[in-house]
């Protein structure tokens, strides 16, 4: 049986690094996220063909750029231009993610808010 090269255990090894540092980036926005008001801008293309919805931000009067994927409501232009929380921790090169969904919030311990209980009527189709 041949023996693993090298380059086996380095891409070994980062994908370890990969996996280590999103779990350490996920906990680190849900213990120490500061909650703000996104715009969100346009659909754009993400990795792997996927559409992920562009926004922005304000943090210390920085002006931040993010996007995140959105399964249900994805390319629907009813979402553009809207005003969403935004959970926004600065450590660890500035995590973000937009709530939009009830599960979203479900995930940071926070009530669903009324001002978007319209959201509700995309999420069942």
């Amino acid at each position: 049986m041949p023996k693993p090269n090298m380059s086996f255990y380095i891409t070994l090894l980062l994908i370890a690094i990969g996996i280590i540092y999103l779990v350490i980036s996920n906990r680190t926005l849900h213990n120490n996220g500061i909650l703000l008001n996104a715009k969100t801008l346009e659909w754009g293309s993400g990795s792997k063909m996927s559409l992920t919805l562009k926004y922005e931000f304000y943090y210390k009067g920085e002006k931040i750029i993010r996007s995140n994927a959105f399964g249900p409501i994805r390319g629907n232009d009813d979402f553009v231009g809207r005003y969403f929380p935004v959970m926004y921790s600065p450590n660890l090169g500035g995590q973000s993610q937009l709530l939009i969904t009830p599960d979203d919030f479900i995930r940071f311990n926070l009530p669903y808010p009324d001002s978007l209980k319209w959201v509700l009527v995309y999420l069942k189709n």
